[in-house]
C-alpha cells in the first residue's frame, strides 16, 4: 500500500488514532487529525501532533471535510454516522480501521487474541513466553502500544502479538493472522451495537481472510463460541479446563495441566503454579497462551518458565495493598458484567463491592446469586448507579456514591473488617468519569496509598 502523497483524514485522537498518524505522515502522507475533546482534554495529544506538524481540529468533527481526502483512517471506538458512511461509499473514499492500516506495513506474522474477556492478560502472557524463550515479540494492539508503532520503530521483532477489540474488526479488509485465538464470548458493548448478534458478528469478522489451515485456538467450554464459529472452516485447536479431548487442557487441581501438541498428538506435561494468575479465568488464560505459543514452536520448558514468571496485568484484580487486615484489589479492567462476575467469583466472602461507570446495556442482575453469596456491601458510583441500585436492591446493602470516587473508597474502608475484600470491579466503562479504565484504577491506587499512609 503506497500512501506517499495522499490526504489522509485520522477520525479520533486516541491512542491508536495518533500513532496511525504519525505513521502515515511518516510514510509521506498529508494527515488531519480530528477529535470532539476539546483541546485541554487532549493537550498532550495536540503537543504531539503540533511537534510533527500534523494539522489538526478539537471540539468537532469537520465530517463535511471527509470527502475532500484520499482515505478515513478510523480510530477504535469512534462511531461513523451512518449518513458520513453512505456518502464515503459513494464517493469511493476507503475507510480502515488503524488495525488494518499498520497491518499493511508489517512483515512479521501476526499472532491475534480477541474474545470478549481474557484478552488482555492472555495477549500480554503470549508475548512473555516467547520473549522468555527468546523470540523477540511485539505486544499491543488493544493493549498499551498501538500497532502501528510497530513499523514505526526501529527495532526488529520476530512476531507481533496483538490484543484485537470488536472496534477496531469492524473496518478491516486484508487483516489475516498467523495464529488466532478466541477467548470466549458473551454479551458486550450492548451500547453500541443493537444487539448480542450485532456484536458477534464484529467478532467473527477476524476470520475474514483466514484460510482452512489458518490455526485457531478457541475455547471448548464456551457455548456461545462453539456455536457461533461451527461454521467456519479452518484449522480449530481448542483448549478447556475440564475436557481430556481438547488439544490443550487442564488436569489435577490447579496444581499442573498437561498439554497436547494440536500437531503430532505428543502429550506434553506443564506445571501452572503461578499465584499471581488467582482463579479459573486465569487458568483458561494460561491454556490460550500456551497453545498459542506451542502452535508458534515454544517448547513445554520455555512455555512453563514463561507462564509461571508472568507478573499479571495491572487493573485486573490486581492486589494494592492489604490495610488492617483489609486487602484492596484494583479490578478497573473489568468494564462488562462478565468480567466482574469472574473478579466476584475468585473470593468466597466478605466483598466490599465498587461497582458503576458508563452503563453499557447489559443488567447487573446476572451477578444476583454471586452478590447474595459474597459481597457484604455495594458502593455504586457513576451514571450506571441507580441502575445498579435497581438490579441488586434487597439482594445486598448497597450506598449510591455518586460521582465522588474517593468518598466511595474511603467508605468502603470505613465498613470493611479484617479478612474482607475490598474490590474495584466496576462492571461499566470509564468514560462518564475517567479518560479510561486505566486512569480510574491509578485513581484507586493513589487513594489507598493514601489510606495506607494513616493505617
Amino acid at each position: 500500500m503506497r500512501i506517499d502523497g495522499k490526504k489522509i483524514f485520522v477520525l479520533g485522537a486516541a491512542r491508536s488514532g495518533i500513532a496511525g498518524a504519525l505513521l502515515a505522515k511518516s510514510l509521506g502522507a498529508t494527515v488531519f487529525v480530528s477529535d470532539k475533546k476539546s483541546g485541554e482534554e487532549i493537550k498532550d495529544t495536540t503537543d504531539i501532533l503540533r511537534r510533527h506538524g500534523i494539522e489538526f481540529e478539537t471540539g468537532k468533527n469537520s465530517f463535511g471535510r471527509i470527502t475532500e481526502f484520499d482515505l478515513l483512517l478510523l480510530s477504535p471506538g469512534v462511531k461513523l454516522p451512518d449518513e458520513v458512511k453512505r456518502e464515503l461509499k459513494k464517493q469511493n473514499i476507503p475507510v480502515l480501521s488503524e488495525l488494518e492500516f499498520a497491518y499493511r506495513f508489517i512483515d512479521i506474522p501476526v499472532i491475534a487474541v480477541t474474545g470478549t474477556n481474557g484478552k488482555s492478560t492472555t495477549t500480554a502472557l503470549i508475548g512473555h513466553i516467547l520473549n522468555s524463550a527468546g523470540i523477540s515479540a511485539f505486544v499491543g494492539g488493544n493493549i498499551g502500544n498501538a500497532l502501528s508503532n510497530l513499523p514505526l520503530g526501529n527495532k526488529r521483532y520476530d512476531v507481533a502479538v496483538a490484543e484485537v477489540s470488536s472496534f477496531m474488526l469492524e473496518d478491516i479488509e486484508e487483516f489475516r493472522p498467523h495464529i488466532t485465538v478466541f477467548t470466549n464470548l458473551s454479551p458486550d458493548h450492548l451500547d453500541r451495537y443493537s444487539s448480542y448478534q450485532e456484536y458477534i458478528d464484529a467478532k467473527l469478522n477476524i476470520f475474514r481472510n483466514l484460510k482452512e489451515d489458518s490455526p485457531v485456538v478457541l475455547n471448548y467450554d464456551c457455548a456461545d463460541l462453539m456455536k457461533a464459529t461451527e461454521r467456519f472452516v479452518f484449522q480449530k485447536v481448542f483448549f478447556s479446563k475440564e475436557n481430556r479431548n481438547a488439544s490443550v487442557f487442564a488436569s489435577g487441581n490447579r496444581e499442573g495441566f498437561r498439554i497436547e501438541s494440536a500437531a503430532s498428538g505428543r502429550p506434553v506435561s506443564v506445571l501452572f503454579n503461578n499465584r499471581n494468575l488467582v482463579g479459573l479465568h486465569n487458568l483458561e488464560n494460561v491454556l490460550a497462551a500456551s497453545a498459542a505459543a506451542l502452535l508458534y514452536g515454544a517448547g513445554p520448558e520455555q512455555i512453563e518458565n514463561g507462564i509461571n514468571s508472568f507478573k499479571g496485568l495491572s487493573h485486573r484484580i490486581e492486589l494494592v495493598a492489604e490495610i488492617n487486615g483489609v486487602r484492596f484489589y484494583n479490578d478497573s479492567k473489568a468494564t462488562n458484567v462478565d468480567s466482574t462476575y469472574v473478579a466476584l467469583s475468585s473470593f468466597e466472602k466478605g466483598i466490599i463491592w465498587i461497582a458503576g461507570g458508563r452503563h453499557k446495556g447489559t443488567p447487573y442482575t446476572q451477578l444476583s446469586e454471586l452478590v447474595k453469596k459474597r459481597v457484604k456491601k455495594i458502593i455504586a458510583i457513576g451514571e450506571a448507579a441507580p441502575i445498579i441500585l435497581k438490579d441488586l436492591g434487597g439482594i445486598a446493602d448497597i450506598e449510591n456514591w455518586g460521582t465522588d470516587f474517593e468518598g466511595a473508597v474511603r467508605r468502603g474502608f470505613e465498613v470493611a473488617k479484617p479478612d474482607d475484600v475490598l474490590l474495584l470491579s466496576p462492571a461499566c466503562s470509564s468514560y462518564d468519569m475517567f479518560t479510561n479504565y486505566e486512569e480510574r484504577g491509578e485513581r484507586f491506587r493513589e487513594i489507598v496509598r493514601k489510606l495506607e499512609g494513616k493505617k
